[in-house]
């Protein structure tokens, strides 16, 4: 039985680091496009 949660919480870190990367990811495209736009308004 601990086996099974070992497994399930090693599973949900890897879920959790998943999320992390891909929110960095999203904010990095967000910062980008702000920036693009904030460079064509000029």
């Amino acid at each position: 039985m601990d086996e099974y949660y070992e497994k399930k919480a090693k599973a949900n870190d890897e879920l959790i680091a998943c999320w992390c990367w891909l929110c960095a990811a999203l904010a990095v495209v967000a910062v980008g496009v702000a920036v693009v736009k904030w460079i064509i308004s000029f």
